[in-house]
C-alpha cells in the first residue's frame, strides 16, 4: 500500500474520531488552546499484563485559535491509559515527528511482505441459518463437506462463502430438474390395464 493510501486511511479514521460524542464530550471538559497537544491512545484495552505496546501515539495539535489540527503528528515514550490526555501550556511535551516520517519508517521496517501466514486452518465450525423459503427450511455452512453444494431434504449445505456461483448453479439445476420431471409426468403415456376386450 503507498505511503500516500496509508497517511489518507489514518487522517479519515482521525477524523472519524474526533467526531465521536465520547471525544467531543473528553474536550467540553478540557481547555485546549493554541499549542495544546491532545494524545490519542493507541489501545482501547487497559493492559494489566505485561504484553508488548506501540510506543507511538497520534498527537493532535491545536492551532492558534485553540482549534485541533486535521493532519496527526506522532508522539514516542508516553505511558498513560487514558483514551484521550491533554498536554496544556505548563506540561512538558514529548518530542513528535510528521505523519509522513512516521509512516515511511513504519514501511521500512515491515518490509515488503506485510503478511504471512505458515501452516494449515483447519475450519470445524458448522454454521447454520434458518431460511424463509417455499422450498428449502435450512442453510448449512460446513467447510469440511464433500461437495461444494448438497441440496437434500429442504436443505442445503454450502462448504464455500467467498463464491456464490455453485449454489446459484445447484439451485437452477435443481429447478430444471424438477420442471422436467413434472413436465414430463404431464406428457406421458397412460395405459390402461383391465380385462382384454372381445
Amino acid at each position: 500500500m503507498p505511503i500516500d493510501d496509508i497517511i489518507s486511511d489514518i487522517e479519515s479514521s482521525v477524523s472519524r474520531l474526533v467526531t465521536q460524542p465520547v471525544f467531543i464530550e473528553w474536550l467540553g471538559k478540557n481547555a485546549v488552546e493554541g499549542g495544546d497537544y491532545v494524545v490519542i491512545n493507541d489501545s482501547f484495552v487497559y493492559r494489566a499484563t505485561s504484553t508488548l505496546k506501540s510506543q507511538k501515539h497520534l498527537v493532535l495539535r491545536a492551532d492558534q485559535n485553540g482549534i485541533l489540527e486535521s493532519r496527526p503528528l506522532i508522539a514516542e515514550g508516553l505511558r498513560f491509559n487514558l483514551d484521550f490526555k491533554h498536554f496544556g501550556k505548563r506540561a512538558p511535551k514529548p518530542p513528535v515527528s510528521t505523519l509522513e516520517e512516521a509512516a515511511s519508517e513504519e514501511v521500512v521496517s515491515l518490509g515488503e511482505l506485510l503478511f504471512i501466514l505458515i501452516g494449515e486452518i483447519h475450519d470445524t465450525t458448522v454454521l447454520e441459518e434458518t431460511i424463509g423459503h417455499a422450498d428449502f427450511d435450512t442453510m448449512y455452512w460446513d467447510p469440511n463437506a464433500t461437495d461444494s453444494v448438497e441440496i437434500a431434504n429442504r436443505l442445503i449445505t454450502v462448504r464455500d462463502v467467498h463464491d456464490e456461483a455453485p449454489l446459484a448453479e445447484a439451485i437452477t439445476k435443481l429447478y430444471e430438474d424438477r420442471f422436467s420431471v413434472a413436465r414430463w409426468a404431464s406428457h406421458r403415456p397412460r395405459y390402461c390395464f383391465g380385462p382384454a376386450s372381445r
